[in-house]
């Protein structure tokens, strides 16, 4: 997942992101280190919030 590169770019902090979508500091941090995959709400709630696809954050992308 891009989770990391998308916070960045975004200028959040991990704190900022967790609260946003409805989950603890140490969930996300664990999404971010992919020790933990987000149900398909949470996916979503994500793609949300970075303004993206559901497919750009779990890095799928179509082959040519």
């Amino acid at each position: 997942m891009r989770l990391r590169e998308l916070r960045e770019q975004k200028g959040c902090t991990q704190e900022y992101v967790a609260k946003a979508i409805g989950c603890s500091n140490v969930v996300y941090s664990r999404y971010e280190r992919e020790e933990r995959e987000p149900d398909i709400q949470t996916l979503c709630q994500l793609a949300k919030f970075f303004e993206t696809t559901t497919d750009e954050i779990i890095g799928y992308s179509k082959q040519k």
